[in-house]
Order: C-alpha cells, then sequence, then structure tokens
C-alpha cells in the first residue's frame, strides 16, 4: 500500500525517470565553469555597455563656454 493509493493521487503524467536513465558518474566542474566564465562576459559586457553610455550621456556638461559666450557667475547660495 502506497501514499498515492492511501489518497487516491493517479501517477503523474508523462514519462519518469529512472535511476536508468538517470547520468552516471562524473563532475559537474566543466559546466560550473562554463557557467562562470559565461556569466561574468556577460556582467562584464553589460558593465561596459553601462559605462560607455553613462559617459556618452554626460559629454560637454563640463565644457568650457563658447568663444564670444558671456560668461556667467555662478548663483549664489545662502548661508
Amino acid at each position: 500500500m502506497t501514499l498515492r493509493a492511501d489518497h487516491g493521487l493517479a501517477a503523474p503524467p508523462g514519462p519518469t525517470m529512472t535511476t536508468a536513465t538517470t547520468p552516471h558518474g562524473g563532475s559537474d566542474m566543466g559546466a560550473a565553469f562554463r557557467g562562470l566564465i559565461i556569466g561574468s562576459l556577460v556582467l562584464l559586457g553589460l558593465v561596459f555597455t553601462v559605462v560607455k553610455l553613462t559617459a556618452r550621456s554626460f559629454e560637454g556638461h563640463n565644457a568650457a563656454p563658447a568663444a564670444g559666450a558671456p560668461a556667467t557667475a555662478p548663483a549664489a547660495t545662502p548661508h
């Protein structure tokens, strides 16, 4: 008598994995290192893209005023 029979639950649909169909032995170190390397490259690419886009967006913010343009004094801040 199994727990399924006691509760009237049916077997799950589709094929079920048995120990005969699961991979045997070996290590997952190769897959782990591939994931680590690929993840690192993706993160490096994202950081590089964000830095480049940010630098492009702030280009010219500290540029000197053009020749012939009136110089403006910085606004005084109350103390």
